[in-house]
């Protein structure tokens, strides 16, 4: 059995942070590892960085590219990998020594075929201690669909090969990760979900994967679409309509984001229309939570009463 884990770094423009990260993953006590680092064609020294930290540990692989943006990273190294389980760390951030050994053994011992741990966030180099014994929670592929617990992000996860497999992320995109994680989700019978904080998610003030910028694009207007056809084509009625559902729910908050930000470049009445559209088809949905279907009333209504409503009752 191959027991191997790919961990896939991509780099680019993160020269402070880069061997932090990197150092991290070689500190872990599962040994038996095999380390991506994706030199996304990074103007600054992150490749000499790379090639330095390669001469130090035989399972270190640098992949030195062109620019081509994070998915294409990610997608070179899927490419290449050999790990029967693999996993993505974003190379600003860092893990717990423990990572790897933890997320194996919760794989192994519940037969999920992805787990996801809890991210710390922060700006600092060190984080808390996560508990020896921490939580875990078994979902289905239906409750990962509709959930908000099971995280849209690629990273703080391990993945079974076979869940991967066959599955790149779209190039060109800055919400890449909602392109894929439904469809790693589908693959699934079951996810583990462990509350151990083994992902460290660094919040570097000039981060491109973490500007306010990026989340305010609207990319996801058509990978949301695809979404939707991609299980209609599979005539699966539910996580058709949890995928409305996911839909209107990440309308509605980017609306209201918009409307925090006065220089944001995006139409608010293209967003609250697009909403008003896709709510009609699920507002009697049997899949519709009490709870979300009183903010989309609300909303579809009375748009500005229900964002201060959802920043009260922390509905994200």
């Amino acid at each position: 059995m191959n027991r191997t884990i790919s961990v896939i770094i991509p780099v680019y423009k993160v020269e402070p942070y880069l061997e932090r990260c990197v150092r991290s993953v070689l500190a872990q006590t599962y040994r038996e590892l095999e380390i991506l680092l994706v030199d996304d064609g990074s103007p600054d020294r992150c490749g000499e960085i790379c090639d330095t930290l390669a001469a130090e540990d035989p399972r270190i692989r640098v992949i030195h590219k062109e620019n081509g943006g994070l998915s294409s990273a990610r997608n070179a190294a899927l490419a290449v990998c050999t790990g029967g389980y693999i996993a993505f760390v974003d190379s600003d951030d860092f893990i717990h020594p423990e990572f790897a050994e933890r997320m194996l053994a919760i794989l192994e011992q519940t037969q999920a075929q992805i787990v996801q741990c809890r991210f710390e966030i922060g700006s600092a180099d060190d984080f808390s201690e996560p508990e020896k014994e921490s939580g875990v929670q078994i979902i289905g592929r239906y409750d990962a669909l509709e959930s908000m617990a099971y995280k849209v992000t690629a990273c703080g996860k391990l993945y079974r090969r076979e869940i991967v497999e066959g599955v790149r992320f779209p190039e060109g995109k800055i919400n890449e990760d909602d392109a894929t994680y439904y469809r790693f989700a589908d693959s699934a019978q079951t996810i583990a979900l462990t509350d151990a904080a083994l992902y460290y998610y660094y919040q570097s003030p000039n981060s491109i994967m973490r500007s306010k910028a990026s989340f305010l694009r609207e990319d996801f207007i058509p990978i949301y679409e695809a979404r939707i056809a991609y299980f209609a084509q599979k005539d699966d009625l539910r996580a058709v309509e949890g995928s409305r559902i996911r839909f209107c729910l990440v309308l509605m908050l980017f609306y209201m984001e918009c409307k925090k930000d006065p220089n944001n470049e995006n139409d608010q009445s293209a967003l609250y229309a697009r909403f008003c559209e896709e709510y009609g088809k699920i507002r009697k949905s049997a899949y519709l939570s009490k709870k979300i279907g009183f903010f989309f009333a609300l909303f579809y209504r009375l748009p500005s009463v229900c964002a201060l409503a959802v920043k009260a009752l922390k509905l994200r």
